[in-house]
């Protein structure tokens, strides 16, 4: 196994680093998942080289994408982890 970081935006709470650690413990293919919240990284062991995209996929689609692929403006400056279809914070 060999082990990546990825550093991610819109990870600013404890809430937000739970809510990913759980849902990629639900994948096979990584394991011993650390997040550290003052860098907004995850890292984590993997096996191929093509997992990391794949997880690189998964954390877009919980809403926090690496940091190169994405700029942020002020309007979707938010916590993730809060349903936003509940909170409506964009508006």
């Amino acid at each position: 196994m060999r082990r990546a970081t990825i550093l991610v935006r819109n990870l600013y709470c404890v809430s937000c680093a739970n809510r990913i650690k759980n849902e990629l413990m639900q994948l096979d293919k990584i394991s011993s998942i650390y997040i550290c919240l003052r860098e907004s990284s995850i890292s984590f062991n993997f096996s191929k080289a093509n997992d990391i995209s794949t997880i690189e996929n998964h954390l877009t689609f919980l809403g926090y994408p690496p940091k190169e692929d994405r700029i942020v403006t002020k309007d979707n400056l938010f916590c993730f982890c809060i349903n936003s279809k509940e909170f409506n914070l964009t508006a």
